[in-house]
């Protein structure tokens, strides 16, 4: 009788896994997940080569219990490597960890003694008598395709991703049958989900608002265009026409055609992804949106809903995702087995990006070089939704995006026709003291939001008027504010300004400018780049219910700016408002703005250079939406729920047990990110938890937040 060769260790039932088994269970899975013939090749190469190494003695012992544990990733590799497939190597040897640079991977996977390679053969004898394989089953999967590159490099990320999932789900299902038979693979019903948006749709259009009118027929101008074969698309409207509901009608339509298999919407902020979960939940069911990001708290009453989309987190494999920039972008770009699990899901999918312009723009072209080749590659479609003119079409001064349809006929008659405010200038657009605006901000007759670059400058202002006589209600609103207080902030805020016998105002950083639904018939917005200043415009007279709203720019003397880029574009706008001061009126004014800063686009660490020279590891560390130098710092004292996690946290921590990830989650919406250099300044007002989470013990304000000193402006958050 020959030998068995095992996999994995006794389950639970006390039943082993047999190696052979495994292999054809992870060569199964990849199979179908395959975008061509030819990778369908390398697909089941590295299904078959990834677990090559256990049929090494010590291997076998180990699984036994009579020995210890030794790497076995390294023999595939080795293997792969040899039969000229390096797309195979690197993901067979990264499968439990992570990709590897190409100098490491050159090093560790050249036969460098007789013995490494009498090892390998010996091991290829075992694994073609244990499989039933033969010699030419295994050299008809290799190929020696492209070597190096972009086109390389997308295809060993693929790869690595299929494998890693497939490798984990058959390993799932031998040691949790439980666990993997509750894993639901849901398939995208489009012809359903249009029904119900019409449906919405249907009855928000039922008016005679002109507005909605012109919701109705821009929506219908994206339809047409619905057919079209995957590629790269644009939804370029302004604030209040609807960009949330259109682009997704939009996006089931173009799915259908093209037989695509999931929606994905990416958000710059948690913020935005709540509100727009809430609204698709609402139309198509609790159950029917993966929401992913760092602070979403599973709390259904469901439990067997809960785990699915727990479950579905790991690997995208869900219909419909919401999820952040942070964690879609950087699972692109990942070498880490965990985050890249997701990315072959992305495939055959339509990408709807919001606001993609909040990107740092110092990774905003090898983010569009990364696009580009999955577009090539993964037949995805991707959608950049935004209320100014898309900025990333290839231009003289702008390697971008060669094809990008418009999916507006004539952005710039919406533009013109949904023209609800008045813009105007503080002192002429030069510079003011603090004084003078106050000055101007206290005299206002009616409810005013005030959004500044910094988070100083806000909390200075709201300071100054936080005592002012004749206003119902001051609020504050920063990232220095934990998620929870923004939210009930926000909420309280909505609920007053629709009451139009009252009068408050807000100071604010541009968390609110993007997807956040308020509206106040006055604005006044800091000097900054055009398209926040049309994003803090489409927060006033939103809905058109008045006249016209007011929104006044103002430029003060000593202004900080978040970063020397932001200050560069606030030039731009303060050169081209200085030549036409009524250019804000107009659409043209995108082109010409966008056509002077693109040029200050670049990569000041050559993102794409390190792809093209096969270094994941290096490419992962370049690559960063937020920088490192933030930690979430946990505020324990801000309510009940709060004080509860941290009599859970001290708990575990005398136990010396772990967080769990639904409590790090819950934790996250009392979290605030804390710059290291300020950390370094209130040092004694924090704590470090067993578990390595910081602990406020500090003073937090109920109107402010957390007390450091804040400078910088509000970024992504993940």
């Amino acid at each position: 009788m020959s030998e068995i060769f095992l996999a994995h260790s006794e389950n639970s039932f006390g039943k082993s896994h047999a190696l052979k088994d495994h292999l054809r269970g992870v060569e199964e899975r990849v199979t179908n997940w395959a975008c061509t013939d030819k990778l369908k090749k390398s697909l089941v190469l590295a299904a078959l080569l990834h677990d090559f190494g256990k049929y090494l003695d010590k291997f076998q012992r180990y699984l036994r219990g009579k020995g210890s544990s030794v790497p076995h990733a390294r023999w595939g590799a080795l293997l792969a490597k040899l039969l000229r497939s390096t797309d195979v190597s690197f993901a067979v040897d990264g499968h439990h960890a992570r990709l590897p640079d190409f100098n490491k991977w050159e090093y560790e996977h050249t036969f460098h003694d007789d013995a490494i390679n009498r090892q390998v053969e010996e091991l290829f004898k075992r694994f073609i008598v244990d499989t039933g394989l033969t010699d030419k089953n295994i050299l008809d999967l290799t190929n020696s395709g492209v070597e190096a590159g972009r086109e390389w490099d997308i295809n060993t990320r693929y790869i690595f991703s299929c494998l890693t999932d497939a490798d984990w789900l058959d390993t799932e299902k031998h040691f949790s049958l439980e666990k993997s038979q509750r894993r639901e693979h849901r398939i995208l019903d489009a012809t359903t989900a249009i029904c119900l948006v019409d449906s919405e749709l249907n009855r928000l259009f039922d008016d005679s608002k002109s507005i909605n009118e012109l919701r109705a027929k821009a929506l219908q101008q994206a339809l047409k265009k619905a057919t079209l074969p995957t590629g790269f698309f644009s939804l370029n409207l302004p604030t209040g026409l609807g960009k949330t509901l259109t682009s997704f009608r939009w996006a089931l339509e173009h799915a259908k055609a093209n037989k695509l298999e999931r929606i994905i919407i990416v958000l710059p902020y948690t913020n935005i992804i709540d509100q727009t979960a809430q609204r698709l939940k609402a139309i198509l069911g609790q159950d029917s949106v993966l929401e992913h990001h760092s602070s979403y708290i599973f709390k259904s009453d469901d439990k067997d809903q809960d785990d699915q989309q727990k479950f579905a987190c790991e690997n995208w494999d869900f219909p419909i995702i919401l999820t952040t920039s942070v964690q879609f972008f950087e699972t692109l770009f990942s070498n880490h087995a965990g985050k890249c699990r997701k990315l072959h899901n992305i495939a055959k999918s339509v990408v709807i990006l919001d606001e993609v312009q909040t990107l740092p723009k110092s990774i905003v072209l090898p983010t569009l070089d990364m696009l580009q080749d999955m577009q090539d590659f993964m037949d995805t479609s991707f959608v950049f939704c935004t209320a100014t003119m898309p900025a990333f079409e290839k231009r003289d001064s702008f390697s971008g995006i060669e094809n990008i349809v418009e999916l507006a006929d004539n952005p710039a008659d919406l533009f013109g026709r949904t023209q609800r405010v008045r813009y105007s200038f503080l002192n002429g657009l030069r510079q003011a003291n603090k004084a003078l605006l106050l000055e101007n901000l206290q005299v206002q007759p009616s409810s005013t939001l005030v959004i500044a670059n910094t988070k100083r400058l806000v909390l200075e202002l709201y300071k100054e008027a936080a005592s002012w006589q004749g206003w119902d209600a001051v609020y504050h609103l920063s990232t220095g504010m934990c998620p929870h207080h923004r939210k009930k902030i926000i909420s309280k805020i909505n609920a007053i300004v629709k009451d139009k016998s009252k009068k408050i105002l807000v100071f604010s950083t541009q968390l609110v400018e993007a997807g956040v639904d308020l509206d106040f018939p006055c604005v006044f917005r800091e000097l900054a780049p055009l398209e926040s200043i049309i994003q803090a415009a489409g927060r006033c007279n939103r809905e058109g219910l008045l006249p016209e709203g007011i929104v006044t720019l103002f430029r003060l003397d000593e202004a900080k700016f978040p970063d020397n880029f932001y200050k560069t574009q606030s030039g731009v706008v303060a050169t081209l408002l200085a030549a036409a001061p009524d250019c804000l009126y107009t659409y043209e004014t995108f082109q010409r703005y966008y056509a002077q800063i693109m040029g200050l686009y670049v990569d000041p660490q050559p993102v794409t250079q390190q792809r093209e020279k096969q270094d994941f590891a290096t490419t992962s560390a370049m690559y960063r939406i937020i920088s490192n130098n933030t930690q979430p710092v946990f505020v324990w004292n801000y309510d009940e729920d709060s004080r509860k996690l941290y009599e859970t946290l001290r708990a575990k921590e005398r136990k010396k047990l772990p967080l769990s990830r639904d409590e790090f989650r819950a934790m996250q919406q009392y979290s605030v990110q804390v710059y290291d250099t300020d950390l370094f300044k209130s040092e004694g007002s924090w704590e470090q938890a067993y578990s390595g989470l910081l602990i406020w013990n500090g003073e937090y304000s109920a109107h402010t937040g957390l007390h450091v000193l804040p400078q910088n402006a509000d970024g992504i958050i993940m």
